[in-house]
């Protein structure tokens, strides 16, 4: 089987079959496929009888990198200090192992398409199959904003709208997943208008159907997203089209202001929530209230997570300030291995990456991770200037340099960079993009 169709195949289980079984039946288990696909595809690469050839083929083609071949090396770096922080501390064998297959396993499909084969082609499959699955949310996300929100004893859609992405019919669930892919897919379809390859009716309609269901999911954080999407596509364009950047951004300023607004009628005004600062107690105020806990979740806020890491680890053992207490010793949530820091606490305290990271690699490991996150992104950007690029290749590296950006904006937000197999598949599929480009031109080819 082809590279690019265990991609695919990883990509629709990640983003459709699992999380649509767990949401029906409560059975999670399938989301370890995809991390399997990863592990899988390491064993095959080297399997192969021309290994040895392409790995020498890698190494000499790094020497002519840039600034790019420093990710890979910040990567492994990463999993070193995770496995050091896990042998230091001593935790559990099946810890160790739960939180790698986490942590570790999905970075396969990175050296997998660094030492198979991997085209145009196959990257325009991938991509497009990211629009498939946000407009494919559609069905979903109408059952459950018509039949399941009005069931919910609170009638809040607050996690409620998870797609196809998995979670709970009276909980919550991977809603920001969904609506950060409606984000990606929706710069899938501007970036190929961009190229020619879609009609302005064709963009219009893909990128609203693409872009709805994240919306439709109250997922606050969409705003953010495409402020940040914005903002680096002003800086891309600002030095060769400074008039024509200038003139796009006066006009979906305006245009988002106007989103936020209806988006304040549509889903608060009709709740009994009717000024700017109601919304602002409930909604935003609990992401960065250092002091902020909710008792009906038994979780903290998410900046209330990183200062609560922060009082218990200022006067600690070095070690454990620096390294952290192991790989997935913040895990709060696991049928099989709970955290061993997790258990001495009554609430969750990985609320997002950061707070997780932090307590799992410690400052070490956690800003390593943070670098990877956005020199990935800076790189993909800096490459997409590149003429030796085909246009296939340079729109891969500006929609991986969006992965990794969106990823970054999100990592004090959720886990989904450590902790949602869909994100984390784009993610090394992006970084293998991106190292691949920076190697050598793209490929043309089946």
């Amino acid at each position: 089987m082809k590279l690019n169709s265990l991609v695919l195949l990883g990509w629709f289980i990640a983003a459709i079959f699992a999380g649509s079984v767990e949401y029906a039946t409560g059975l999670n288990q399938l989301f370890w496929i995809p991390y399997f696909l990863g592990l899988l595809l390491v064993f095959l690469s080297y399997a192969r009888p021309n290994f040895r050839a392409s790995f020498a083929t890698i190494k000499v083609q790094e020497n002519r990198q840039g600034a790019e071949k420093f990710i890979g090396f910040l990567l492994v770096l990463w999993m070193l200090v995770g496995l050091f922080s896990s042998i230091a501390s001593m935790n559990p064998l099946l810890q160790i192992l739960v939180a790698s297959k986490s942590y570790f396993f999905m970075w396969g499909l990175t050296l997998a398409m660094l030492l198979r084969r991997w085209s145009d082609v196959a990257t325009h499959r991938l991509w497009s199959a990211v629009v498939v699955v946000a407009v494919l949310q559609w069905p979903a996300v109408l059952y459950q904003r018509l039949v399941v929100v009005p069931r919910r004893s609170d009638f809040a859609a607050w996690d409620a709208i998870v797609g196809t992405f998995g979670g709970s019919p009276d909980g919550g669930g991977n809603s920001a997943a969904m609506a950060m892919v409606a984000c990606i897919a929706t710069a899938v379809v501007v970036i190929r208008w961009k190229g020619k390859q879609l009609s302005t009716k064709s963009a219009c309609l893909l990128g609203l159907l693409s872009l709805a269901p994240g919306f439709i999911a109250e997922v606050k954080m969409i705003f953010v997203w495409i402020a940040g999407l914005l903002i680096v596509a002003f800086v891309f364009h600002a030095r060769s089209r400074p008039l024509k950047a200038l003139a796009t951004s006066l006009l979906v300023v305006p245009l988002l202001l106007g989103i936020g607004i209806a988006y304040k009628s549509i889903f608060y005004d009709a709740g009994g929530t009717n000024s700017w600062e109601q919304i602002y107690d409930q909604q935003i105020k609990y992401a960065i209230d250092s002091d902020e806990f909710s008792d009906e979740h038994q979780r903290l806020g998410r900046t209330a997570a990183l200062a609560f890491w922060w009082m218990q680890n200022q006067n600690s053992d070095p070690l454990n300030l620096f390294f952290g207490y192991g790989l997935g010793a913040s895990r709060s949530a696991s049928s099989v291995a709970q955290g061993e820091v997790a258990k001495r606490y009554p609430f969750e305290i990985d609320s997002s990456s950061a707070s997780r990271l932090l307590w799992d690699t410690g400052v070490i490991g956690a800003g390593l991770f943070l670098v990877i996150l956005g020199s990935s992104a800076w790189a993909a950007m800096s490459l997409a200037k590149r003429q030796h690029l085909t246009l296939v290749g340079k729109q891969s590296v500006m929609l991986s340099g969006i992965v990794f950006l969106l990823t970054l904006l999100s990592f004090t937000y959720n886990r989904d960079s450590t902790d949602t197999p869909a994100i984390q598949l784009l993610m090394a599929v992006s970084l293998g993009m991106i190292l691949n480009a920076a190697k050598r031109p793209a490929r043309v080819g089946a």
